[in-house]
């Protein structure tokens, strides 16, 4: 419940609710930022980008690379790891990869539990209906783009 109806029937949002859509939106805003300020929309660099961008652009690179996707084949966690410290200082804030790193363990033991869970997500049929529709319009849509389902 993000809220409670007040008098008038005015939506007041609870407290802890404007608290994580802040952070939802500061995510999905910076989570394409890249340290060294090549990144995107803004382009902010280093410490511009708020910690929890950092932290989610780390996450969202590590599970895009890991996980089976409708429009990729995903790479081992070893690789992924190694791509994740090699951006280290230039796609990545050097102290989040270290962290990030140095609790690789517990990120694998998350990533297993919920593996399967998006296995089954992937297999839902309307999603599969959508994912076929969406196939069959994307080379209309996108002519020339080096994107192979």
């Amino acid at each position: 419940e993000l809220g409670k109806i007040g008098e008038g029937d005015e939506l007041k949002p609870r407290a802890e609710a404007v608290g994580f859509l802040s952070i939802a939106e500061t995510i999905a805003l910076c989570r394409n930022e890249r340290w060294d300020g090549g990144g995107y929309p803004n382009g902010w660099k280093g410490n511009e980008i708020p910690i929890t961008g950092r932290i989610a652009a780390i996450a969202n690179a590590f599970d895009t690379m890991t996980s089976k996707r409708p429009f990729h084949i995903p790479i081992s966690v070893e690789k992924a790891l190694t791509l994740i410290g090699e951006g280290s200082g230039s796609q990545f804030d050097p102290d989040v990869v270290k962290a990030f790193l140095d609790i690789k363990d517990e990120i694998l033991i998350l990533k297993n539990r919920y593996d399967e869970y998006n296995e089954q997500i992937l297999e839902l049929p309307e999603l599969k209906a959508l994912l076929l529709e969406f196939k069959k319009n994307f080379h209309v849509l996108n002519p020339g783009s080096p994107i192979v389902f």
